[in-house]
């Protein structure tokens, strides 16, 4: 694969209402061409949210190991970008003028993952472990609400868990092309939603007896924390991983990202200090394995189904059934009919992960169409 642009990066850390902590701050990184004399007025915004933590071991068939490695921050996404952002521009033949596929790309970070757990870990550690689903939710909805009032043609790109953040409740209202419920002002904030391995399940399958996706989860919150998560340093760090079954299937990209940004320096306050340790702790990724937490699972799918029909929605799966099992992915696609349905190769629930080159293809495939049918529109 051709390397793509030089990209051009910058982190913002802003506050968003519904908050549920004093001074909890959510962190966006913004990717674009480098070089540019001006910022682009027109072609797709892209945002990006990721997948959850867990490293979690699954046996799901007897002769062979299947590995849940969703790891992930706001990083993760950038092999994935790098080929994005070098799409050729598409020429509109009514305007007689070419235009950007995209226009930049936006990666939101769950507000205990990565570098927002480290500029959020004063507040995280004082008091409950547990930082919601709902609270990322509440982050995201607030960026994309701020992005279209700023005129962009948002398209939301979220992995696992990430997915879920764009269909909830308490964006339904936004995400609906009806007259109702749009406050006065707001735009619709997405233009197209894309959903790459995602964690969405209705509740007929969840509450099948037997179900594999309980089954996983329950599974992950038993195991979960028993796992290594502190280093001497990074090299130290490094050796370990590259030793990991859990983390041997990814490309190197992504362990390299893993390293520079999923890592943070012990306080003199912790044990095994001075060393390295995860920035999302293992305390932290327990306590997201618990029934509120599932219930918000359910709720996204509960509200995909309001959403509508005329909103394009996009489902990328990996070719290989592990953590999340195909019996949850066909509810999904069975309570409405998506604009297309691709599978990845070589790649599980892990997708971005272990084959970011292919999910890049695809995501390039979709955003193509998709620009050649979108109105020429620029800010004011």
């Amino acid at each position: 694969m051709s390397k793509g642009p030089t990209l051009e990066t910058s982190t913002i850390v802003f506050n968003y209402p519904g908050c549920s902590r004093p001074g909890l701050k959510a962190l966006a990184r913004r990717y674009r061409r480098a070089n540019l004399t001006q910022d682009l007025q027109t072609g797709l915004t892209l945002i990006f949210t990721h997948g959850g933590t867990s490293r979690t071991p699954f046996h799901i068939y007897s002769a062979l190991e299947i590995v849940h490695s969703s790891w992930a921050d706001k990083e993760v996404w950038e092999p994935v970008i790098q080929v994005l952002l070098g799409l050729p521009v598409t020429e509109k033949s009514s305007a007689r003028q070419n235009v950007p596929v995209i226009r930049e790309a936006w990666s939101l970070e769950w507000q205990n993952h990565g570098e927002s757990a480290i500029v959020n870990h004063s507040i995280l550690t004082n008091g409950h472990s547990c930082l919601s689903l709902r609270e990322w939710e509440a982050a995201v909805r607030h960026f994309a609400i701020m992005k279209s009032q700023q005129g962009h043609q948002l398209v939301g790109i979220g992995h696992s868990v990430g997915a879920c953040t764009m269909v909830s409740d308490r964006m339904k209202h936004y995400s609906l092309r009806s007259t109702m419920s749009l406050p006065p002002g707001v735009p619709v904030p997405y233009s197209a939603m894309i959903f790459v391995e995602d964690s969405l399940s209705t509740r007929a399958a969840w509450d099948m007896p037997g179900d594999p996706f309980r089954r996983n989860l329950d599974a992950a919150r038993n195991a979960s924390g028993t796992r290594r998560g502190t280093w001497t340093d990074r090299q130290q760090a490094y050796d370990f991983l590259s030793r990991d079954k859990l983390y041997v299937a990814w490309d190197k990209r992504i362990s390299d990202l893993f390293l520079c940004y999923c890592l943070r320096d012990t306080l003199p306050s912790e044990r095994g200090h001075p060393g390295v340790t995860l920035a999302c702790s293992r305390t932290w990724e327990k306590a997201w394995y618990c029934e509120d937490e599932y219930e918000l699972l359910l709720e996204a799918a509960d509200h995909l189904v309001t959403i509508d029909p005329a909103l394009d929605i996009h489902c990328v799966y990996g070719d290989r059934e592990d953590f999340i099992p195909q019996s949850a992915h066909d509810s999904i696609l069975s309570v409405r009919r998506m604009a297309s349905v691709q599978r990845i190769p070589n790649a599980g629930h892990a997708v971005v992960q272990e084959n970011p080159d292919e999910v890049a293809f695809c995501l390039k495939r979709i955003l193509q169409n998709m620009a050649a049918k979108q109105p020429l529109i620029s800010m004011l």
